[in-house]
Formats: C-alpha cells, structure tokens, sequence
C-alpha cells in the first residue's frame, strides 16, 4: 500500500504529498484496522466529473485531479492539527477537518469518498438530514 501511495502522490507538483506520507507513517495510525482499507478504496476512487473540473480549476494541470485528491488526504492524516483556518481563527470546518484526521481519519476518507465520487455529502444534526448539496455557500449573511 505504501508503495501505491507512493506512486499516486509522487509528482513534482505534488511534494506536499510525500511530505504529508512521511508524517503519516511518524504517527503509526496505519495500525488503525479501517484505515488501510479506506486508503486502498481512495487510491481507487473514480472522482466525478465536477469533482476533476473543481481540482483542475484549483490547481492546474501540473498533475492528475487523483493525485491532488491523494495529497490532500495525505496532508490531513499526516498533520491534522495543521489544517489552516484561513484568516478566521474559529473556522469549524477546519476544526471538524482536523478533530477527524486526529480522531476518526476512516470516517474522514469516507466523507471524502462521498464528496468526490457523488458530489454530495449528507450529515445528520438533530436528527435531521443535512444534504451539502442543498447547503447555502456556508458563509454566515450577518454578523
């Protein structure tokens, strides 16, 4: 697996990637019993089309939306108190983000499978379903 990995971030344009592996590997969560199969099923991931088109406009065509994809997750498992918050210290997506990677990276992965295979994510909050496709731009409208 890790030399699949290896093969799917190992890019120039995706450095960070390698960099986030090796920080992944220092934190030993490989011995976590879902993680490796959440890992292989993200190496497989077939990404929608509006999925690739976002990654490209993201990031270009220095390399594969795949391996963007990877590098992102590498990165999150790799230093997941490291998730920037932008300018907005109190960001709860990042908060979630990183309280996943730490805490529950196979539950991440699969969040991530839903966002790019299906273009959706669906949540529960108090026992209503939350659909992020039905989600306004997640900006607050007044202070």
């Amino acid at each position: 697996m890790i030399r699949a990995l290896i093969d799917a971030v190992a890019h120039p344009a995706t450095a960070q990637g390698v960099y986030g592996l090796a920080l992944l590997l220092e934190r030993g969560i490989l011995y976590q019993p879902p993680l490796a199969p959440a890992l292989w099923r993200q190496l497989g991931l077939l990404l929608s089309d509006n999925a690739r088109q976002r990654l490209r406009l993201a990031y270009g065509d220095a390399t594969t939306p795949e391996a963007r994809l990877v590098e992102g997750v590498l990165c999150m498992l790799g230093l997941p108190l490291g998730v920037g918050q932008g300018n907005n210290p109190t960001c709860q997506s990042a908060r979630a983000l990183s309280m996943w990677a730490y805490n529950d990276p196979d539950y991440l992965l699969q969040m991530v499978t839903w966002a790019a295979r299906d273009d959706e994510i669906v949540m529960h909050f108090e026992g209503q379903p939350i659909s992020s496709n039905t989600s306004g731009a997640g900006l607050a409208s007044a202070a």
